[in-house]
Formats: structure tokens, sequence, C-alpha cells
């Protein structure tokens, strides 16, 4: 291997399984998700106006099929099944996901909502006084 390549590799190596979630759109959605933070959030007007259901997987979640009843598998997506520090936040339909982005827990946090989906005109959600976490508006 050309010491040139060397970078490429590794960076391969650390995310190569992974998918980015670092587009222009994606980077909107979080902004607008943690600007809220501690605010109540209504996700009805975040993402594309493709999805009908929002979905949390927080730390550990290993499986990610079985919530949204299709294939895709978070931990091939997101680094979500072994890092404390995120949150995976899915857009989708009843059979695909339209989008997804990560979101630090230091930002914004939905642990107490994980492995959960909310139809879009149900996905409000308050800041439970905790560190930034938050909960369903109607829990």
């Amino acid at each position: 291997m050309h010491k040139n390549q060397v970078p490429y590799f590794l960076a391969f190596l650390l995310f190569g399984c992974y998918e980015k979630t670092d587009s222009p759109e994606q980077l909107k959605i979080v902004s607008d998700i943690t600007a809220q933070a501690p605010k109540p959030i209504d996700f009805k007007n975040i993402a594309n106006d493709k999805w009908s259901r929002v979905c949390f997987f927080g730390p550990y979640t290993l499986k990610s099929n079985d919530i949204l009843g299709f294939d895709w598998d978070v931990t091939k997506k997101t680094a979500v099944g072994g890092d404390d520090r995120i949150n995976v936040i899915v857009f989708a339909t009843e059979k695909q996901v339209t989008e997804f982005v990560v979101v630090p827990r230091s930002k914004a946090d939905f642990w107490k909502l994980s492995r959960k989906c909310f139809s879009r005109n149900n996905a409000r959600f308050i800041y439970d006084g905790s560190v930034w976490s938050y909960l369903h508006k109607n829990a």
C-alpha cells in the first residue's frame, strides 16, 4: 500500500460499514432538532415530506427490523449498536426508510423513546427536565 493511501484505508476501516449521515439535508435535520432543545419539538415539519412515521433508536439498539416492520438494519447503517453517545432518528413509511439522522445525545436525547415509532401527526415531544431528554407529548 502506498503511503498516500493509508489515511483512506484507515477511514474505510473506521467508517466503511456505515452510511454517511452528513449530507446537507441530514445536517439541516440535526440542526433543526438541536436548535429546539430543550423546548418541545414537533417533528411534523422536520425532514422530507415523504415520511409517515418517525422512529427512535437509542444506544445499543441491535435490531430495528422488528420495530420498522421491514428489512432495515440500524447497526449496518450507523454505530448506534455500540455507542452510547448517539441516537438514531428514522423517518419512514410503512415500507421504507426515507431518511435517517444520527443525533448526539449531548444535543438532544431520545433514549426514552428508543424502539418506538410515532405517526407524523402524533410526533410531538417534550423535554422531560433531565439532561436534554425527551418524552412523547402524550406520555
